[in-house]
């Protein structure tokens, strides 16, 4: 891949693209579009220069948001109204009405078992 020719006031494409993927923390389909090519080349491009793809996701990923959710005192997870605990964790009203049901009926049946 020829890597030598200067893009959107860069010297090169892996000088932009770990300028704007990596630090500036931009999507592929934001960064096609600022510079006007396919999503598909910017994937070529960081897949030919070795650039490392974020998750899908990022840090609102169902795994992520249950970690939070887990790590806050059960006393504020039913203390605080769907809507309040959704804006602590950032996450959807659904996700948090879920996981609240979840962990009453996990704990239902453990008092069920006593």
């Amino acid at each position: 891949m020829d890597d030598l020719d200067p893009i959107a006031g860069y010297s090169c494409k892996r000088e932009m693209l770990n300028a704007v993927y990596t630090q500036e923390g931009l999507s592929i389909k934001t960064i096609s579009n600022r510079i006007g090519v396919s999503t598909a080349a910017v994937e070529r491009w960081m897949r030919l220069l070795g650039i490392p793809r974020r998750g899908r996701g990022g840090d609102n990923t169902k795994a992520e948001i249950g970690w939070r959710l887990h790590r806050i005192d059960p006393r504020v997870v039913h203390g605080l109204s769907i809507r309040d605990l959704a804006r602590l964790v950032s996450a959807s009203e659904s996700y948090v009405w879920k996981f609240r049901k979840a962990v009453m009926q996990v704990w239902n049946s453990r008092l069920s078992v006593q």
